[in-house]
């Protein structure tokens, strides 16, 4: 139980509409990425492979929907 916590603090740190922490562009892409890799991972270890393809797949369609139609990250 301790891995999605940690998940939810750096989401909240770093990617949050309001993060204590303001990165630039690409590094909170990078945790932003991190995150859902790891939530992946984790998902398949525990043994889900399909909601883990799911979720870092619909991820990176959202990512690369917000940045066609020029959406900030």
């Amino acid at each position: 139980m301790t891995a999605p916590l940690l998940i939810a603090v750096v989401w909240g740190l770093f990617c949050s509409p309001r993060a204590t922490v303001t990165l630039p562009d690409p590094a909170k892409l990078a945790v932003q990425a991190a995150c859902f890799l790891t939530g992946g991972v984790l998902l398949a270890v525990a043994g889900h492979a399909v909601p883990a393809v799911a979720l870092v797949a619909l991820w990176t369609a959202d990512k690369a929907a917000l940045t066609l139609t020029g959406t900030p990250i």
